[in-house]
């Protein structure tokens, strides 16, 4: 079941050439080093994995949730040595300062300026909350002319909201992200497996959610969710009320993700369910069922792999 619903982003970032798999594995081995009581150096993977891509640095949350000092103390050291140290002494003081000025304008500058959103935001293939957010609620281009499949630019929106207006509207989604994030997450070192792997999950598809660009291929963090979904719900840990959320999520998930392949819909029902949004839908309903899971699990903290319950 992961790897049906898996393969076809992790297909997509490897023909595309991205570093998504790269990321997420470093993402994956700082939780891993976590689990194994490395706070450490767990941080200074998500240090490392923040300065290829800014979400990781939801890993702050999570190890401040946790406590650990030492966490937090890595991610610093992490971002310190890979932004400025590492670079510079292969390209220099002077051209490392420069690229990363740069970067800051391009890429952080304008959203905090308020600049108004683009194509690159706004066209079908964001599958992020901004994205689907900005088709949905303000008068934008969702999927660019590609004669004949769509003869002109076409929009989907229900609202036409001033950008002013939608900027507060996503703050407000991404505070009640990281508010929903932040009250999943154990707030003690807790380090058993199957809890690791729910709040890892749940931390990837914040990641995904909160980025300003997620494209498909970005959703390579999605086998931790799925993981977690189908093995809690093999166990038999869970009230009848539980286990009906997680075999709804799970259909609901493969549908909305088969909507979006052109063999499902063709080329134009695929692009308009994309423009709809149904990756980040399909994150949206994982992380809520993930949520409901990981509260009712917290008060098994049963360790991933160990026998049934008879």
């Amino acid at each position: 079941m992961v790897l049906l619903l898996s393969v076809r982003v992790l297909h997509s970032d490897v023909q595309h050439g991205n570093v998504n798999i790269l990321v997420g594995a470093i993402v994956l081995a700082a939780f891993s080093t976590w689990e194994k009581g490395w706070d450490l150096r767990s941080g200074l993977l998500f240090g490392v994995a923040a300065v290829l891509k800014v979400t990781p640095l939801l890993g702050l949350l999570y190890l401040a949730r946790k406590g650990s000092v030492r966490g937090l103390v890595g991610v610093a050291l992490g971002v310190f040595l890979c932004t400025w140290v590492i670079p510079a002494l292969w390209l220099g003081w002077e051209i490392n300062l420069q690229l990363s000025r740069e970067w800051w304008h391009q890429m952080v500058g304008p959203y905090l300026a308020g600049a108004p959103l683009t194509i690159v935001q706004t066209e079908q293939i964001n599958q992020s909350m901004l994205g689907v957010g900005a088709r949905w609620l303000t008068d934008c281009i969702a999927i660019v002319a590609r004669p004949p499949i769509h003869p002109s630019d076409t929009s989907i929106h229900l609202l036409s909201l001033s950008p002013e207006v939608f900027r507060w509207v996503h703050r407000v989604g991404c505070a009640l992200v990281l508010l929903l994030l932040w009250r999943s997450i154990r707030p003690r070192m807790e380090r058993g497996r199957s809890i690791v792997l729910g709040e890892a999950a749940m931390v990837a598809l914040s990641m995904l959610i909160l980025s300003e660009r997620s494209w498909k291929q970005h959703y390579v963090l999605l086998p931790l969710a799925l993981t977690f979904l189908t093995w809690t719900l093999d166990q038999d840990l869970l009230t009848p009320g539980l286990r009906r959320l997680g075999w709804t999520a799970l259909a609901w998930v493969a549908l909305l993700i088969g909507l979006s392949g052109d063999a499902v819909l063709g080329d134009r029902g695929a692009d308009l369910a994309e423009a709809y949004g149904v990756w980040f839908w399909a994150a949206a309903l994982l992380l809520g069922t993930l949520s409901a899971l990981l509260r009712h699990r917290s008060r098994e903290c049963e360790p991933l792999g160990s026998p049934r319950s008879p």
